[in-house]
């Protein structure tokens, strides 16, 4: 039933905080805010891609949740860290992004992306591609460096046709 409650949590957090960037939404004029957002976007990227597991850490505000599809949400720090360390381990990953779409407001920035992925087992050496869809929300922290907050995702799956 926690196990429950806390997802309930985390849902209503996350609708929470999509509210708050959609409400305070506004079209930045600042060129700096952009290329800030960018580096901290090209450096999470290149960090995943390289197994940088130090780097993807330093990335994250101290507040941050993960939510990957199928797993529970993580939002303490070791256990995601055992998570990517477990990925890491088992299995090389090349991460294509494609931000569709990014909204700024005062503090947060939400990015809506789509991702290709190639994971191919250490073990097996059988390779799986994967297709996805999800959002970053970033924080603006007090020195003006972004941290990613929330990065929820799923799998990009057709939807079922209903029978008539």
């Amino acid at each position: 039933m926690e196990h429950i409650t806390q997802a309930i949590k985390t849902i209503l957090l996350t609708i929470l905080i999509c509210l708050m960037v959609s409400c305070q939404s506004r079209q930045t004029d600042s060129t700096a805010e952009k290329l800030s957002l960018e580096k901290a976007r090209t450096d999470l990227i290149s960090a995943m891609n390289s197994n940088d597991i130090n780097a993807i850490m330093s990335a994250l505000s101290s507040e941050h949740v993960t939510m990957a599809p199928n797993e529970p949400a993580y939002d303490d720090m070791e256990k995601l860290r055992r998570w990517h360390e477990f990925r890491v381990e088992h299995f090389d990953t090349e991460y294509q992004f494609n931000v569709v779409k990014t909204t700024y407001s005062d503090q947060y920035a939400m990015d809506y992306w789509m991702l290709e992925t190639n994971s191919i087992s250490k073990t097996e050496n059988e390779s799986t591609m994967g297709d996805n869809k999800g959002i970053w929300i970033w924080k603006r922290m007090e020195d003006g460096e972004w941290k990613l907050l929330w990065s929820i995702w799923n799998e990009n799956i057709p939807s079922r046709q209903t029978e008539e």
